[in-house]
């Protein structure tokens, strides 16, 4: 999800009034999210 309460980032402006895209509505929030470790090669 585009907006992350833990990230605590003040976007200005209201989620009514955004056009967001399918991708974008359905991502998990950072806490939920599969993370990779930087660094890491992921192709070996």
């Amino acid at each position: 999800m585009f907006s992350d309460d833990a990230l605590g980032i003040d976007w200005q402006v209201e989620a009514s009034e955004l056009k967001l895209s399918d991708k974008d509505t359905k991502q998990p929030n950072l806490a939920n999210a599969d993370l990779f470790t930087f660094g890491e090669n992921l192709y070996a």
